[in-house]
């Protein structure tokens, strides 16, 4: 095995449905565990990132930092759960590849190999291994999609989080959140800002549709939203 004597672990978990942080917490056990495993030192060195989808290239502040530290060679192994954790788009696992075999960074995987990026054939397994996730990935979209166009071409109310407004199924009205959405709306034809209803909302205690305070983006989703 080969040693190490600069590790970073990185942890990343898509989407932590209400909040819920145990999925990137279990990935930081294991990926502990395996450190310690390997004799290998984190010194602090550890990145994680909750919410962050990497499939379409999303800022994820962590894992710039986790680069930054490569870039500064304070890095000679990242420990991941799997691969597909690190990267899930082609244009960053190319950038990344490249900025890993520059500065002589290899991964380490739970789930997975020890890939060696300095080698030809490490970064040959790496991108075989990343483009079978991302293909997953994309595979999984366009079965959502085609779903989501059949329940439109039928009619029916989008599948996905619930509305918020709507019950869960979609079919009728929360008739106090609707009154939320309306007022919103005449807010915003008076003049009134995103971040100042989201301040009013707040201030009288009501929740969004995932019982969390509202923010600019919530508050613009929901005026979004075709619904």
């Amino acid at each position: 095995m080969t040693p190490f004597s600069k590790g970073a672990s990185y942890e990343r978990i898509s989407k932590a449905d209400e909040g819920d942080k145990d999925g990137v917490i279990r990935q930081g056990e294991d990926t502990a565990e395996l450190a310690e495993r390997r004799g290998i030192p984190l010194q602090g060195r550890r990145f994680r990132g909750n919410d962050k989808s990497a499939t379409h290239g999303k800022h994820r502040p962590q894992y710039e930092l986790l680069m930054a530290a490569v870039r500064r060679d304070e890095v000679d192994v990242i420990i991941v759960y799997m691969l597909g954790r690190l990267w899930r788009n082609r244009r960053e696992r190319a950038e990344g590849i490249e900025i890993l075999r520059k500065h002589e960074v290899s991964v380490l995987c739970v789930k997975g190999p020890e890939l060696d990026l300095t080698t030809a054939a490490g970064r040959l397994l790496a991108g075989l291994l990343d483009e079978v996730d991302t293909f997953e990935v994309e595979q999984m979209s366009e079965r959502e999609q085609r779903e989501m166009r059949q329940r439109v071409e039928r009619g029916l109310p989008p599948s996905g989080p619930r509305c918020f407004g709507y019950t869960a199924d979609g079919t009728e009205l929360v008739e106090d959140e609707a009154a939320e959405v309306k007022d919103c709306f005449r807010a915003l034809l008076a003049g009134a800002t995103l971040s100042g209803m989201a301040a009013g909302l707040n201030g009288r205690g009501v929740l969004n549709r995932n019982g969390k305070p509202w923010s600019y983006n919530a508050i613009r989703g929901v005026l979004l939203n075709e619904r």
